[in-house]
């Protein structure tokens, strides 16, 4: 009864992440992979710069902050070749034992992302 009572102590503990994606045709133009670090995520669609759309991204993870499921949007994002994703939404779960955050938005790939990058870091 230890052994199972210090199993589940740790099921508890452990963090689980889903995330999915679903590309545009425009997305099938054989973009490489994005790195995730590089990906820029906005509450709105107006970044101040164009975009085109290729892709919806969603991710959930295990605990409320939310964390994991940036991670895994981001993640999920780069591998459409997006560098951001717009109008991000948040929803917040809570079951008997844990929460969890689920995490969905437009990947798009951004014009001038690197210098927008750049601007955002020096402020």
């Amino acid at each position: 009864m230890r052994n199972l009572s210090w199993a589940f102590g740790l099921l508890l503990l452990s963090s689980c992440a889903t995330s999915a994606r679903l590309a545009t045709e425009d997305a099938r133009a054989n973009r490489g992979a994005a790195d995730p670090a590089a990906v820029n995520v906005y509450a709105g669609r107006e970044i101040g710069r164009k975009y085109q759309v290729i892709g919806t991204v969603i991710a959930a993870g295990d605990g409320e902050s939310g964390a994991k499921a940036m991670e895994e949007l981001k993640k999920e994002a780069a591998f459409l070749g997006a560098n951001a994703v717009v109008d991000l939404r948040l929803e917040i779960e809570r079951g008997f034992w844990t929460a969890a955050v689920k995490a969905s938005g437009l990947a798009v790939v951004a014009e001038g992302a690197g210098s927008m990058a750049a601007k955002e870091s020096s402020q």
